[in-house]
Parts: structure tokens; C-alpha cells; sequence
């Protein structure tokens, strides 16, 4: 790849607002970065960038669509983006209504500019909103562990089955009373299971 264009993560209760950091990983001098940020979930809404790095003279950011964003960073005069770290912080707002999901945001058509050359050739990863409404969110690891992510103060039941189906036999396997929106699950048990949450009593 001629450079590469990453996004972070963030926590966020629905109605807060949060920060993305926008990274740009460059040995080249280019002139100027343009993408197209695409949501996968609506609830994270008003994209808006902030903190530029200095080499940062002038930033665009603005809605093509409701799920999708166009931005161009270009350098200052007598700058260049030969960058090796945070360009920007994307921040977001949310709807306070909005449903818990993993909110995903993917840069697409990454392009950067050198002199009159057009460089498309890059590596770029999507920045991820963990966004918290009212019910909680599990996700499961390559490792076979998990992350539970809810509200502190609450219990949340987990269980586990064979088979996902209207049928299935849910079995419990641990309570989790949340201190933090976020707690490391230990490994779960063994063979191919589904997982689920609820709260607890």
C-alpha cells in the first residue's frame, strides 16, 4: 500500500457524545487525503472533525447521505501529510433513543494526492461505535473469550445453548454484575455454543 487510513473506537451511551481517532500512517508527502465514511447503524449522527494535526491546513467533512460522509484533509502551506500517527478526531453525537449496536464506520474510496498523481492504493480500517441504548451487547473473541458491555449497577444473566432455535434449551452459565460499561469474559465452555444476555434478577 502507498499509505494507510485507520479509524478508532469508542464506548458511548446512547445521547452522549463521542471521539474517533482518525490515524494516517504516511511516508510519502502527499498533498491532500479524501474517503468516504459509510455507517453501518443509524444512532451515530453530526460527524464533525476537530483537532488537526498541524500539518492539517484546511479539513471538508459532510453528509452525502444519512448513513454516509465525504472528508478531505489537505495539507497547510508548505506542509505535506508525511504523517505517522493522529490526523484528526472524528466526533460524533447519538440519538438517546438509539437501539445498542456495534456501529461500524468503513472508509471507502481512500484516495491521496501526490503533486498530480492520484495514489487509490492504500490500507484502511473501519473505526467501530459501541453504542449503548437501553440492552446490553455481547461480543465473542477469536480466543473463545468475550467482552459484555452494559450499564454499571445492572446484573446480566448470560447463557449458553447447542442450538439456535425457537426450540433451544438455554442453560445458564454466569452472572455479571457490571462495575464498568465494559467486562472481559472468561473462555467459554466448550464445543460449538450459542451465547445470549439478559438481565439478571
Amino acid at each position: 500500500s502507498d499509505f494507510q487510513f485507520k479509524l478508532g473506537e469508542a464506548l458511548v451511551f446512547a445521547g452522549e457524545a463521542g471521539a474517533l481517532e482518525v490515524v494516517l500512517e504516511s511516508e510519502l508527502d502527499l498533498g491532500a487525503v479524501s474517503a468516504r465514511l459509510r455507517l453501518s447503524h443509524p444512532g451515530v449522527e453530526g460527524l464533525a472533525l476537530s483537532d488537526l494535526a498541524a500539518a492539517v491546513g484546511s479539513a471538508i467533512l459532510e453528509p452525502v447521505s444519512q448513513d454516509e460522509y465525504r472528508l478531505r484533509l489537505t495539507a497547510g502551506a508548505g506542509q505535506t501529510l508525511r504523517i505517522q500517527g493522529r490526523v484528526a478526531q472524528l466526533r460524533f453525537g447519538t440519538d438517546p433513543l438509539a437501539l445498542s449496536a456495534f456501529v461500524r464506520i468503513e472508509p471507502d474510496q481512500v484516495e491521496g494526492q501526490l503533486g498530480d498523481e492520484i495514489l487509490s492504493r492504500t490500507r484502511r480500517a473501519a473505526g467501530r461505535v459501541i453504542l449503548l441504548g437501553t440492552d446490553p451487547l455481547l461480543e465473542a473473541l477469536a480466543d473463545r473469550t468475550g467482552r459484555l458491555y452494559g450499564h454499571p449497577g445492572v446484573r446480566y444473566a448470560l447463557e449458553t445453548s447447542p442450538a439456535l432455535t425457537e426450540t433451544g434449551v438455554w442453560t445458564p452459565w454466569r452472572e455479571e454484575l457490571m462495575t464498568a460499561p465494559l467486562r472481559p469474559l472468561p473462555e467459554v465452555p466448550a464445543g460449538d455454543v450459542f451465547l445470549r444476555v439478559r438481565p439478571g434478577r
